[in-house]
C-alpha cells in the first residue's frame, strides 16, 4: 500500500479534482434527463443522486486521518480528581485528555469524528463526558454538556462510583460561579441559579471532620440508563449525592450532611450536565423511542459518544450496520438541530470501516462527514496517572520475534485449501474447521495436554472446556461426514492431513513445540540471570507453571527447582512494577494482548531484544495493525516507529487468510474456559424442588437455593462494603438488582495473586487432611489388589470397562479416560502437603458411587468418603456465584479480608474489585422452588 501523504497538503488539490467531477456530473446529468433511462442497465448510477450533493452547496469528501482540532480555550485549572480510599490525586492521561477535548470540541461545534485510540484499551466513556463537562463547569458553563452514550449496559455508571471530585476543589468553582441574582457574574458563560443550592449542600462535608469524604462522580452528575425494557427516562435525584451519603453513614461519623434534593437536577427535562446511556440490546422501536423521549420530553443532547471496543464488537457482530442506523435514527429525529457525534474504537481497520460506513450514509442523506483522528493512548484501565512522560521520549528497540507454531500453521493452511477446493470454506456443517480450531489452539498452549487436563480436573473448571481438546472426538466426527458427504477432490490429501494432525496431538499430550521453546528459554534462569516470563492470562501462566514444574527434559540435569529462585512468573499489568525490582532480567513475552502490546511499544523498562514468543496468527493480525497504522497515522506513532518495524520484519506476509478462523485481537486463541456446573452436595440443583432459577440481563440461568449467600452491587446501600457489594442471602434477591457471578478468568487472576503473595487456602477442619490421605490411601491400595499386573493406562480401561458393565445407564456420560486418570493415579499425592493435595474423585455423587464400589469399597466406606472427603471440599472449592468456603468470593468482595492475608498491595485489589464489577449482572426474573416441608 502506498503511502499517504497528509489530507491538509492534499486538501487544495482535492477540491480542484472535485470541482471537475462536478461539472463532470452535471454535465451527464443534463444529457440524463433528455434521455430515457435504459432498464436493462442495473448497474448504471444515478447521477442524479450523486449530484444532490452538489446542488446543497455541500462536497462531501472521505477524508484520511487528519490531525485533532485545537482544543477549546479553557481559562481554569482542570479540576482535582481522587481515586477512592486513595487522597493522591491523579490526571487524565495524555489520550483522555484528547478525547476530552474532541468530546468539548463536538459538543461545542456539532461536528463528528472518529477516534482511533491504540494501543492501549479504550477509556471508560462515561469518564469522558464527565470530565468534559467538569472542565466546562470549571470554565463557567453552569449548564455543561448535555451527551448521549452508546451502547452500554447497566454497569456503565460503576466506574464513575469510585471516583471522586476534590470537595475543596468543587467549592472554591461553586464559588466562582455563583449567582446571586442581583450583580451579574461576568465569569459565568451560561448561567444556572437553581443548580447552586444542589453544589453548595457540599460543603455540608466541611461538617464530618473529615477531610477524605468526597463525592463521587455520580453524586455530582446527572446521569440516565435506558435499561433493555425502556419505558421511559426516570428521574435520577435519588441517586445524586447517594454514593458520599453512604460513606458517611456507614463511617458512623457526624450526620451532619444532608444533601439537598433537587428537582432541576434529577429532572432528565432539565437536568445540565447530564449523560443518558442508551442500552445496546434496545430493539430498533425502543431505541428510536428513547432518542425521541431525549427531543421530546428532554432537553436534546449535545454530543453523542459511541464507543466500539473489542469486547463490545464481539457482542455486537453487526455493530457497523447498528452504527449506521443509529446515526440515521438521530439524524432524522433531530431534525436541523443535530448533535455532534464522537465514535472511539481500539483498532485502525475499524475506525477505517466506520469511516467508510459513515461516508457513505453522509453522501447519501447530506449529513456532515466524519473525520478520522489517530490518539496514541499509552495508560489502560481508567486512564488516570500521577504523571506521564511525553510519548516522544520513548526510546527506540528492537525485538526478537519467534514463532511457535510453524509447522501447525502450515498443516491449518493445507486443510484450509481442502476445504475450499471442495467449497467447504464457510463454518456452517463445517467438520474441517472443527479441525483447524482444535490445532490452532492446542499449538497456543506453553505445555502439554496432560497439564491441561490436570489443571481442569483439579480447578473444578467445566467438562465443557476439555471437549475442546479431544482430538479423537471431532476425528470421528470427521470421519463420519465424510462417509455421508464424500469430498470432490483431494480425499487422499486430507486423509495425509488427518494423519498429520494425529502426530502433532500426540506429541502435545507431553508437551507442545510452544511449551518446549518455553523451557528453553527457562534454562536462562539457571545462572545468576532472572528470567521473567510474561504472560496475557492467568489460566496460560498457570499452564506454564503446572509444565516447566515437572518437565524432565532440562540440558545438564538441571531440574525446575534450580531455575525456580530466578525464574518469575509474571502477568503483564505487573511487569513495569517488577522490572524496577530486577531492571537487569531477561523479559519473555508468552504471547500478546493489547496489555502486553502497549508495553513493548510503550514502556521505557523493557530491555533492548526482548523475546516475543507468538503464533502466527496472532503475529499477522499484529503485522496488519502496525502496518496500517505506519501507512496513515505516521506521524502520531513516530516516536514509535524503530520497535513497529521491528516486529513488521520479522513477521511474513500472510497472503492466504482463512475465513472461518477469525482473529480479532492481537491475542492468541481463546481457551474457553467454563467454570462447573450449579452442583450442591453433590446432586444438579435442577433435582432440588426447592432451587430458585434465577435469569439475568445476559440471557444466563442461575439456579441457587433459596439460603445461600450471595452478592449484589448496590453502593448506595448502608450496609454494602466500600467496593460497592452486599452479601444477602438467595431469597432476598429482587429484580433489577445487580448480582454478582464469578467467572472463570476471575477465578484465576484471584489464584494468582494469591499464589504470588504465597497465600495458601486451607479447609478449616484439623481431621480433613487425615480423612482426604485415608481416601487416597485407600483407593491406591484397592487399585493395586484389582489390578496387580496392570499398568496405569491399562488400569483405567479395565476398571472403566467394569465401570459400565455394571452400571450401562452411565455409558454416553461417565467420564472419559483422560479423567479416570486422575482418579486413581494418586501414588505422587500420598507425601505431599496439604496445600498441593486433592480429592481426585467424580464430580457427581452418582459417579463416584459407581467408582467406588467397582474398585471394591462397601457401601458404607463410599458413603463416608464421600460426605466426609470429596462432597465438603468440592464445595469448598465451587464457584459460579455459589458459597465459597474457602472464601474465594469472600476475599473478592470484601477485601480487608485479602489484605489481612499478607502484603498485598491496594492496587492489586482495587484492580480485582474492578473486575469484579465488571461481572454483574441485572436480575430479569426470579421463579422460586417448592417449599420444603422441613
Amino acid at each position: 500500500m502506498k503511502r499517504v501523504p497528509d489530507f491538509e497538503k492534499l486538501q487544495a488539490a482535492r477540491e480542484d479534482k472535485l470541482e471537475q467531477k462536478k461539472k463532470l456530473l452535471e454535465k451527464i446529468y443534463s444529457k440524463s434527463k433528455n434521455s430515457k433511462p435504459k432498464r436493462k442497465n442495473k448497474k448504471t448510477k444515478n447521477p442524479a443522486k450523486e449530484n444532490i450533493l452538489f446542488e446543497e452547496g455541500f462536497q462531501p469528501q472521505k477524508p484520511w486521518a487528519s490531525i485533532l482540532p485545537k482544543p477549546l480555550e479553557s481559562k481554569a485549572s482542570f479540576p482535582v480528581l481522587l481515586r477512592e480510599h486513595d487522597d493522591q490525586p491523579v490526571h487524565p492521561s495524555d489520550a483522555l485528555y484528547a478525547l476530552i477535548e474532541l468530546y468539548r470540541y463536538s459538543s461545542e461545534h456539532r461536528s463528528r469524528h472518529i477516534a482511533m485510540c491504540w494501543p492501549a484499551e479504550i477509556v471508560q466513556a462515561g469518564l469522558v463526558h464527565a470530565l468534559g463537562t467538569m472542565q466546562n463547569q470549571a470554565n463557567g458553563d453552569k449548564v455543561g454538556i448535555r451527551g448521549a452514550l452508546f451502547p452500554c449496559k447497566a454497569n456503565v455508571f460503576y466506574a464513575l462510583n469510585h471516583l471522586c471530585w476534590n470537595t475543596d476543589d468543587i467549592l472554591e468553582i461553586v464559588r466562582r460561579n455563583a449567582e446571586d441574582g442581583i450583580v451579574n457574574n461576568n465569569w459565568v458563560a451560561r448561567g444556572n441559579r437553581d443548580k447552586d443550592p444542589f453544589l453548595f449542600s457540599v460543603s455540608e462535608l466541611k461538617k464530618t471532620g473529615d477531610p477524605n469524604f468526597h463525592p463521587a462522580l455520580t453524586d455530582m452528575m446527572p446521569h440516565f440508563y435506558s435499561g433493555a425494557s425502556y419505558s421511559g427516562w426516570a428521574d435520577c435525584s435519588h441517586r445524586l449525592l447517594g454514593n458520599i451519603l453512604a460513606r458517611v453513614r456507614r463511617r458512623n461519623v457526624s450526620q451532619a450532611f444532608r444533601k439537598t434534593a433537587s428537582e432541576v437536577m434529577g429532572s432528565p427535562s432539565s437536568a445540565p450536565d447530564a449523560i443518558f446511556a442508551i442500552d445496546g440490546r434496545l430493539p430498533d422501536s425502543q431505541l428510536k423511542r428513547a432518542i425521541t423521549d431525549l427531543y421530546t420530553y428532554a432537553l436534546q443532547p449535545d454530543v453523542v459518544l459511541i464507543t466500539w471496543s473489542l469486547k463490545t464488537r464481539l457482542e455486537y457482530p453487526n455493530w457497523k450496520a447498528i452504527t449506521t442506523k443509529l446515526v440515521k435514527t438521530i439524524d432524522q429525529i433531530a431534525g436541523e438541530n443535530k448533535p455532534g457525534i464522537v465514535c472511539i474504537t481500539d483498532d485502525p481497520r475499524t475506525g477505517f470501516q466506520l469511516r467508510d460506513n459513515l461516508y457513505d450514509m453522509a453522501c447519501r442523506s447530506g449529513s456532515k462527514p466524519f473525520q478520522l483522528h489517530a490518539v496514541a493512548s499509552r495508560v489502560g484501565g481508567d486512564s488516570l496517572v500521577i504523571d506521564q512522560p511525553p510519548l516522544k521520549e520513548t526510546r527506540p528497540l528492537t525485538f526478537d520475534l519467534q514463532l511457535v507454531d510453524s509447522d501447525a500453521d502450515r498443516l491449518c493452511r493445507d486443510i484450509y485449501r481442502v476445504a475450499k477446493n471442495n467449497d467447504l470454506d464457510t463454518l456452517d456443517n463445517n467438520p474441517l474447521a472443527e479441525v483447524i480450531g482444535l490445532v490452532s489452539r492446542v499449538s497456543s498452549l506453553p505445555c502439554g495436554l496432560r497439564d491441561l487436563d490436570d489443571e481442569i480436573r483439579e480447578g473444578e473448571i467445566s467438562e465443557r472446556t476439555a471437549r475442546f481438546y479431544r482430538w479423537l472426538d471431532i476425528k470421528a466426527a470427521v470421519q463420519e461426514y465424510l462417509k455421508t458427504a464424500p469430498l470432490k477432490a483431494d480425499a487422499s490429501r486430507l486423509r495425509q492431513d488427518l494423519d498429520k494432525v494425529s502426530d502433532i496431538m500426540g506429541r502435545a499430550h507431553e508437551a507442545t513445540n510452544f511449551g518446549l521453546r518455553l523451557a528453553k528459554l527457562a534454562t536462562h534462569a539457571a545462572g545468576s540471570t532472572h528470567v521473567m516470563l510474561v504472560f496475557e492470562s492467568e489460566f496460560r501462566c498457570q499452564l506454564a507453571r503446572r509444565f516447566l514444574s515437572r518437565y524432565t527434559g532440562y540440558p545438564e540435569e538441571l531440574d525446575f527447582e534450580e531455575l525456580r529462585p530466578r525464574l518469575h512468573f509474571i502477568m503483564a499489568r505487573d511487569l513495569e512494577l517488577a522490572l524496577k525490582k530486577k531492571p537487569q532480567a531477561r523479559v519473555v513475552f508468552v504471547g500478546l494482548n493489547n496489555e502486553s502490546t502497549k508495553i513493548i511499544l510503550c514502556s521505557n523498562s523493557i530491555p533492548n531484544h526482548t523475546i516475543i514468543l507468538n503464533t502466527h496468527r496472532s503475529a499477522l493480525f499484529l503485522r496488519g495493525t502496525l502496518r496500517t497504522i505506519l501507512d496513515h497515522f505516521e506521524e502520531t506513532y513516530r516516536p514509535l516507529k524503530t520497535r513497529m518495524n521491528s516486529l513488521i520484519d520479522q513477521t511474513p506476509d500472510g497472503s492466504e487468510s482463512i475465513s472461518f478462523m477469525s482473529q480479532p485481537s492481537v491475542k492468541m486463541p481463546d481457551l474457553r474456559i467454563e467454570l462447573s456446573d450449579a452442583v450442591f452436595d453433590g446432586q444438579d440443583l435442577a433435582d432440588q424442588p426447592n432451587a430458585w432459577l434465577i435469569r439475568l440481563d445476559n440471557h444466563r440461568l442461575l439456579r441457587r437455593l433459596p439460603e445461600q449467600r450471595v452478592f449484589i452491587y448496590d453502593p448506595l446501600s448502608e450496609g454494602s462494603s466500600g467496593h460497592g457489594f452486599k452479601e444477602r442471602e438467595v431469597r432476598d434477591l429482587k429484580i433489577g438488582d445487580h448480582l454478582f457471578v464469578m467467572s472463570a478468568e476471575l477465578r484465576f487472576e484471584l489464584d494468582e495473586l494469591l499464589h504470588k503473595h504465597d497465600i495458601h487456602l486451607r479447609i478449616d477442619d484439623e481431621n480433613f487432611e487425615v480423612r482426604l490421605r485415608a481416601y487416597h490411601q485407600r483407593v491406591h491400595e484397592l487399585l493395586k489388589e484389582k489390578f496387580p499386573e496392570l499398568k496405569l493406562t491399562e488400569q483405567v480401561r479395565a476398571l472403566r470397562s467394569q465401570i459400565l458393565a455394571e452400571y450401562p445407564q452411565y455409558a454416553e456420560l461417565y467420564p472419559q479416560p483422560a479423567a479416570m486418570r486422575t482418579w486413581i493415579n494418586l501414588k505422587d499425592y500420598l507425601d505431599r502437603p496439604i496445600e498441593e493435595l486433592r480429592p481426585f474423585a467424580p464430580a457427581r455423587e452418582a459417579y463416584f458411587k459407581a467408582f467406588a464400589l467397582t474398585l471394591g469399597m462397601d457401601e458404607t466406606q463410599a458413603a463416608v468418603f464421600w460426605s466426609r472427603v470429596i462432597q465438603p471440599f468440592r464445595f469448598a472449592r465451587r464457584t459460579g456465584g455459589r458459597k465459597l468456603s474457602d472464601g474465594y468470593t469472600t476475599l473478592l468482595l470484601e477485601p480487608e479480608h485479602l489484605m489481612s492475608l499478607g502484603q498485598i498491595a491496594r492496587r492489586e485489589i482495587e484492580s480485582l474489585t474492578i473486575h469484579a464489577r465488571e461481572h454483574t449482572f441485572v436480575v430479569d426474573d426470579i421463579q422460586r422452588g417448592q417449599r420444603r416441608n422441613d
